[in-house]
């Protein structure tokens, strides 16, 4: 697909990308056992049977004394990267909506820690829970809310170097939107191309960060 583009400063503003993941296989789940539970086919067929190197991720933490279980799941699938537990609370709502409206719990601090997730594992594919939570769980439907972007126009910032001036390149989106009579089409997201993740030091000036947000036709 034709891009149309144009630099301002250190930004370049891109019309309509396509979005591609970078590394091996991710995992992510809203709870321990969950990734057992409905993933517990594709797990050990990629980490087990195809060697692939898998990594898990939680939203939620296991209480202490359940991570031996938790660990030797993984380690029978054939998973052996530790898992990346997340900081959320456990609670149960039956919608996506009430979800995100309980205390330690909102769609842009379940953004952050996906694209956090991202960042560190840089992964080729993504697998995660269903859009529906399965039987209906609240914290199921943000996991698969978190991964998922459906295929449409976008408009994005391409930011360079560190964090720091993460700020200016959200309202120079905002002031694209605005110029180009966009309205939006969803929620932003964050996309980590190039930035630093275990194993390998990047010099912060080649940290390379996406802002995507889906607009309407």
């Amino acid at each position: 697909m034709e891009q149309k583009a144009k630099r301002i400063g250190k930004l370049n503003i891109i019309d309509l990308i396509a979005i591609v993941l970078i590394v091996a296989v991710l995992a992510l789940a809203a709870h321990p056992d969950d990734e057992i539970l409905f993933l517990g086919g594709t797990i050990p067929y990629y980490a087990g049977e195809m060697g692939k190197a898998v990594q898990v991720a939680y939203l939620v933490p296991t209480m202490p004394y359940r991570r031996l279980e938790l660990l030797d799941g993984l380690w029978l699938c054939g998973v052996r990267n530790y898992p990346i537990l997340g900081h959320f609370p456990d609670q149960f709502q039956l919608t996506l909506k009430g979800m995100y409206a309980q205390k330690g719990w909102s769609r842009e601090s379940v953004y952050r820690f996906v694209t956090e997730v991202y960042r560190a594992c840089r992964p080729d594919v993504v697998v995660t829970q269903d859009v529906n939570g399965e039987y209906g769980h609240g914290a199921h439907r943000a996991a698969a809310d978190a991964v998922t972007l459906e295929a449409c126009r976008v408009l994005s910032v391409l930011y360079y170097g560190d964090y720091s001036g993460v700020g200016e390149a959200w309202l120079t989106l905002g002031r694209e939107v605005k110029a180009r009579g966009l309205k939006p089409a969803g929620a932003p997201r964050v996309l980590g191309i190039v930035a630093p993740y275990t194993g390998r030091e990047i010099e912060t000036r080649r940290y390379c960060s996406r802002l995507a947000l889906p607009v309407e036709e």
